[in-house]
């Protein structure tokens, strides 16, 4: 998740120099062939301004449309991922309180770690799971690898150890029901999270917006010729540019669990609660927090 720009002015202009440097040219050539043919060859195009201004209000529609649904993806995402902060700390208090500080409850709690590294390292479709295997016990090393949905199968590993712990009668029916009411919030957290990451947006919003941002990037300049010469070329690309970034900005705010900076900090989501659970257990040799990283232009993220 991106904090903030940098402060230097240059390197925010390089940066999105940097990151947009294709679509600059080709709004550059695009401007250029169009005063090269008006004023070298005498090419009057004779665009009409009304129906490329209609066109214009129509983008703008499509892409405030899609740029707030982005958001409310990315926002329910960030949500989610609170509400699964909060259920683990929870979570791990019910079992150390009610069960006691012992291998069995520490067992349980690392469990419980792998599950939340696990479903991060799914929700990016990472291939490495070392991460989440590194709380697992031998035996459950051995099974991970058959699991289709690991994070699914580590919560089912829960449930049958809290349903253990009741056999043994160290937890009461009571106790049992609430330990299970937390893990059923766990995968309340875990399904709307795959909701989010396996449902795409609606293809023919991409696919109308970036239709009429393109055609009315090419007939801008058209309209305009007459009047403004060769500023034409500064004017266009500027009006183009702003219209492709609200447009990108939607693209990428849409999908916030694929490990990008402005993408949900599971990593350092994560990492706050592995360190939570872990001063719950008493230990004292504790991960360092993820630190804040920086984009090529200095802008602060948390991944």
């Amino acid at each position: 998740m991106i904090i903030k720009f940098s402060d230097n002015r240059i390197k925010q202009i390089y940066g999105i120099v940097k990151n947009n440097y294709k679509a600059i040219l080709i709004f550059f050539a695009i401007d250029f062939v169009v005063y090269l043919a008006h004023v070298r060859f005498g090419i009057n195009f004779h665009v009409p301004a009304i129906p490329v201004s209609i066109m214009g209000g129509a983008l703008a529609i499509f892409l405030a449309f899609r740029n707030n649904s982005a958001y409310d993806r990315w926002w329910e995402a960030r949500k989610i991922w609170g509400a699964i902060v909060n259920h683990s700390r929870t979570f791990a208090a019910e079992i150390l309180a009610i069960v006691g500080k012992n291998e069995q409850s520490k067992e349980i709690v690392y469990r419980h770690l792998a599950w939340l590294h696990g479903l991060k390292l799914q929700l990016r479709k990472q291939e490495d799971f070392s991460e989440a295997k590194s709380f697992l016990n031998q035996a459950e090393v051995d099974e991970f690898p058959s699991w289709k949905n690991k994070a699914s199968q580590l919560l089912r590993v829960q449930s049958e150890q809290i349903a253990k712990l009741k056999r043994e009668n160290k937890i009461s029916d009571f106790e049992q029901k609430q330990f299970f009411e937390t893990i059923k919030q766990l995968y309340d957290c875990q399904g709307k999270a795959e909701r989010i990451k396996s449902t795409v947006f609606p293809y023919y919003y991409t696919y109308f917006t970036d239709l009429f941002l393109w055609t009315f990037i090419v007939f801008l300049p058209m309209i305009i010729v007459d009047e403004m010469g060769w500023q034409v070329i500064p004017m266009s690309m500027a009006v183009s540019f702003v219209f492709y970034i609200l447009d990108k900005t939607g693209l990428v705010t849409e999908d916030p669990f694929e490990n990008r900076a402005a993408d949900t900090p599971m990593s350092t989501i994560s990492r706050t609660i592995e360190i939570d659970l872990k001063q719950m257990l008493g230990e004292e040799n504790l991960p360092e927090p993820y630190p804040i990283e920086y984009t090529s232009y200095r802008a602060k993220y948390r991944m």
